[in-house]
């Protein structure tokens, strides 16, 4: 179970996104992302944001229709950042966000960096990666294909990292933020991943489906 979050950059294809609807609890759009959901034939729960960007036809077609508007005018953070926070208050998990990825560089790096800065398990999904937010003290079972290459990037260090499943497994592993754990590969068809302090990222081609990945607390 997931909270599925759309922002406002490049989209997955339309295939994923119904696909990701489905298995959704909440579907949240942040701000002017409102408009390309409504577009898309996908019904938020909420729109979230400081509501600048936000198509005014859009929102009162929205709201009229029993969607709701969360306002969120604190300037310290973009809407994703926003979004993300109010649903870590509320009861969030895990997190599937659709377009934080594409257009302009920099709201990439602050979307990026606003995930790993969550406590939630946050996901991004691009076009042709998975960023996967991984949180400590976690174990996670992920799915994945025999040879698939994947990167772990700390952020800006990860203790106690344990990796099986791996062409080069860790045991109670430190990685700091650089390219300690770039290109590896999975040597099985799920890899076994936990760590217990910092920030860890872990970043791997898109998959065609979010089913069978478990985790356990």
């Amino acid at each position: 179970m997931y909270d599925l979050v759309f922002a406002n950059g490049t989209w997955v294809d339309r295939r994923r996104i119904s696909e990701l609807c489905r298995g959704a609890t909440r579907i949240v759009a942040c701000d002017g992302a409102l408009q390309r959901c409504l577009k898309a034939e996908v019904m938020p729960s909420l729109v979230m944001g400081d509501m600048d960007s936000v198509d005014p036809e859009a929102l009162k077609t929205f709201t009229a229709s029993g969607g709701e508007a969360v306002s969120l005018f604190e300037q310290n953070s973009n809407d994703l950042a926003k979004a993300l926070g109010w649903l870590e208050q509320n009861g969030g998990g895990r997190c599937i966000v659709v377009g934080a990825t594409g257009g302009d560089p920099q709201h990439e790096w602050a979307n990026l960096l606003s995930c790993a800065a969550s406590k939630m398990d946050v996901e991004c999904e691009s076009t042709t990666q998975n960023y996967r937010f991984i949180r400590p003290e976690v174990t996670y079972s992920i799915e994945a294909r025999k040879g698939m290459e994947f990167s772990l990037f700390a952020l800006s260090e990860a203790r106690g990292i344990n990796l099986s499943g791996a062409t080069y497994p860790l045991t109670d592993a430190t990685l700091e933020m650089g390219s300690q754990g770039l290109h590896n590969m999975a040597e099985e068809e799920r890899i076994e991943l936990s760590f217990k302090q910092g920030h860890l990222m872990l970043m791997h081609p898109r998959s065609d489906s979010t089913a069978g990945e478990t985790s356990e607390a």
